[in-house]
């Protein structure tokens, strides 16, 4: 696996967008009209998602209790994790998730496999995908990539920039040996001092 994608959380999505328009990057948002992110794309290696502020509905949370108890779980550790990188995904090409979530059991790891993910984007095409989300939250997600790629061709943003050169994330040692297993990307430089996962830097070229 790879290194698919990375969160920033922000309390003002437009503001941030502009934020990060100003500083020469193309940000497009998630979907046609009131839109919960943005996304920066490269045509090679991860992507940003802008995260705004989220909220969870009562009935949506209560079917997700029943069917999807770990990925509430996760929702709400974005909801209330402080503002900046929140999160990773960790992707594969499109497909499913088997072998790596038999992988993850067989360390003792369980969660929930949503099998039937999309999302519809700003050009209105319908991008699906898999998601697993671990039980422990200090693991990056798990997704395959989309079934239609939306990442432009040969593509520099315009402030010359080209790609994401690499990620420092430090690792919680509860999950550093199946993150390692998991994912064969230079992109990825693990730390790992006993704390908490997290993103710590991010380096561009």
């Amino acid at each position: 696996m790879r290194i698919g994608h990375i969160i920033y959380k922000t309390p003002n999505l437009k503001q941030t967008v502009e934020e990060w328009r100003e500083k020469g990057f193309e940000v497009e948002y998630g979907t046609k009209g009131k839109s919960h992110n943005a996304l920066i794309y490269f045509t090679e290696g991860p992507f940003i998602e802008l995260l705004g502020p989220v909220h969870i509905p009562s009935p949506v949370q209560f079917l997700m209790k029943l069917f999807g108890k770990y990925a509430l779980h996760r929702f709400k550790k974005l909801i209330d994790a402080p503002y900046g990188w929140v999160d990773m995904a960790i992707e594969k090409d499109p497909g499913d998730l088997t072998e790596e979530i038999n992988y993850l059991k067989s360390r003792g790891m369980k969660g929930t496999y949503l099998r039937h993910s999309y999302r519809k984007d700003t050009k209105n095409r319908k991008l699906k995908f898999k998601n697993f989300f671990p039980e422990n939250n200090e693991m990056p997600f798990l997704m395959s990539y989309y079934t239609m790629d939306p990442k432009p061709k040969d593509f520099t943003q315009p402030n010359g920039l080209r790609r994401i050169k690499s990620i420092t994330y430090r690792v919680h040692p509860s999950c550093k040996e199946e993150l390692e297993h998991l994912v064969d990307d230079p992109t990825l430089r693990l730390v790992c001092d006993g704390q908490d996962s997290k993103i710590l830097e991010v380096e561009y070229e």
